[in-house]
């Protein structure tokens, strides 16, 4: 069996397929996105998991950076391998989404800090600036 995987801005899809190339099942689960602007798209509130990620340092960076706060999930830290297992067992079983998916519960949260996020405001600023003029190059 194999397992693939789209992780995209709008959703998660996942496709199971058989060593014959035949499509055991698929499945779908919507990401809800915001769009304050014109090129941009945020998801609220961040979910943090695994390794590095969830540093408390990295996090009160993140957090004022973005000015949005994570939250910290317990349970979590096994990462995206443990949702992919999950994915496979709703196209194996019988089980109902709601058995398997249970987001786990929410150890702490990081709200941001005023004083960071200005100091990084403007650095912000300047990466946006350099982003778009990469643009060219990369259509």
């Amino acid at each position: 069996m194999y397992l693939g995987l789209d992780i995209g801005t709008s959703g998660v899809k996942a496709v199971l397929v058989d060593e014959t190339q035949n499509i055991v099942d698929q499945a779908t689960a919507p990401l809800t996105v915001n769009r304050p602007q014109a090129l941009w798209s945020e998801q609220n509130p961040l979910s943090v998991i695994g390794g590095g990620a969830r540093s408390h340092y990295r996090g009160k960076i993140l957090s004022a950076a973005f000015n949005v706060p994570l939250n910290y999930r317990g349970g979590a830290a096994v990462g995206p391998a443990f949702g992919a297992a999950h994915l496979v067992r709703l196209s194996v079983t019988d089980e109902a989404v709601s058995e398997i998916c249970t987001p786990p519960n929410i150890e702490h949260t990081i709200t941001p800090d005023s004083d960071l996020r200005d100091h990084y405001a403007a650095r912000r600023q300047t990466f946006r600036k350099l982003y778009e003029q990469t643009k060219e190059f990369t259509s």
